[in-house]
């Protein structure tokens, strides 16, 4: 089994993922950055919610959506 400590486990069963920097991620997940992104743009079609922040000023933006 592979572990790159992206993610975790909760006591409910359910994945946390914790990816500070996405190029690091991609990195140690041996794909491309559209990939990767692509990958957990699709993951909300399974109810996962995932956001992207490029930017201080970017999280402030997605966090008034």
């Amino acid at each position: 089994m592979y572990d790159a400590g992206l993610a975790t486990l909760d006591e409910n069963g359910n994945y946390q993922s914790n990816i500070g920097d996405v190029a690091e991620a991609v990195s140690k997940m041996d794909m491309s950055e559209e990939w990767f992104r692509d990958m957990f743009g699709r993951s909300g079609d399974y109810g996962a919610r995932q956001f992207f922040v490029d930017s201080e000023l970017d999280g402030m933006m997605q966090m008034e959506e």
